[in-house]
């Protein structure tokens, strides 16, 4: 009965868990599979596979122009080539004008992904692998397994540990080539992961622009709005010319709004720069002089 109670709890937990693989090159990683729609807020695709019994997720996604993402999510049991693995998850982040890369996750698995880590450069002998699955079973009962990565490579190399004394102190990365994919044999998540899992997966879906770009209206009428870089574009350095989307009662005298530096007074338009979100004057009108980053005008002169 005991060994009943005790396979029921595994089922219950592998088919609840997933983890992170890496990020890998689209197309190449779906290998001419095309993914199913999942809608703009839609379901996790993790979770889709998983209930559909598959060992593998592999989720692309793109921007909208308006909230939410077009979410595609393929399953299936053929695991990705690792030779189209990319350089740092933020290769995934929705593509903004065609699909960004592919997250693949793996199911069912006995190890939870913990993070990845720089590479100390220690001399160790590796275990070649084809999956993140070979590298589980080769593990077999050790606490930790690693997945190192060189890129270009069909394969894998897989280390086992009981202590995590070699990478504690290390910084943490984006999972870049040749960094250190760490993984922890847990069989049963703890809730901070699950609920840290489902925050970031909510984060993600609900932004309307991709990292380090504001959503500005581009009126004050409708919900259209423009990806704007504030820190860098001209037109709308500092802040939205007209407001941030869904922000319609902010200011728009550039204290809390932004500023058109190529309007500013007597500033040549094409004679200023954005820089860390301040208006840099280089240029001036003729007929004016350029004095404290103010254009004045000379004698004789109107300001326009």
């Amino acid at each position: 009965m005991l060994s009943i109670l005790f396979s029921l709890v595994l089922f219950e937990t592998f088919v609840t868990a997933y983890d992170f693989y890496g990020c890998f090159s689209y197309p190449n990683a779906l290998d001419g599979q095309v993914g199913e729609w999942l809608g703009i807020f839609g379901a996790s695709c993790p979770d889709t596979c998983t209930a559909q019994g598959k060992k593998y997720s592999y989720e692309y996604d793109k921007w909208r122009g308006r909230p939410g993402i077009d979410q595609y999510c393929y399953c299936t049991d053929t695991p990705p080539d690792f030779q189209y693995i990319e350089d740092g998850w933020e290769n995934c982040e929705p593509g903004y004008t065609d699909f960004g890369d592919v997250t693949v996750s793996a199911h069912l698995t006995p190890f939870t992904f913990n993070y990845c880590t720089t590479s100390p450069n220690t001399l160790e002998l590796s275990t070649p692998v084809q999956t993140v699955f070979e590298c589980f079973d080769h593990c077999g009962s050790h606490t930790y397994a690693r997945l190192y990565f060189n890129g270009g490579e069909p394969q894998g190399n897989c280390f086992c540990y009981d202590d995590n004394s070699l990478w504690a102190t290390r910084p943490r990365t984006t999972c870049n080539l040749g960094d250190w994919y760490i993984y922890q044999r847990d069989v049963q998540p703890s809730s901070l992961v699950k609920r840290q899992k489902a925050r970031l997966e909510s984060e993600r879906k609900h932004r309307l622009c991709p990292e380090g770009l504001t959503a500005c209206g581009l009126s004050s009428v409708n919900d259209d709005y423009e990806c704007i870089d504030i820190l860098s574009d001209p037109e709308s350095c500092g802040g939205c010319i007209t407001h941030r989307h869904g922000v319609h009662e902010e200011l728009r005298d550039g204290t809390q709004g932004g500023t058109d530096c190529t309007a500013l007074a007597g500033v040549l338009a094409t004679g200023v720069v954005c820089s860390v979100g301040q208006c840099e004057i280089l240029a001036c009108e003729e007929g004016h002089v350029l004095k404290d980053q103010i254009c004045v005008p000379l004698d004789g002169h109107q300001a326009r």
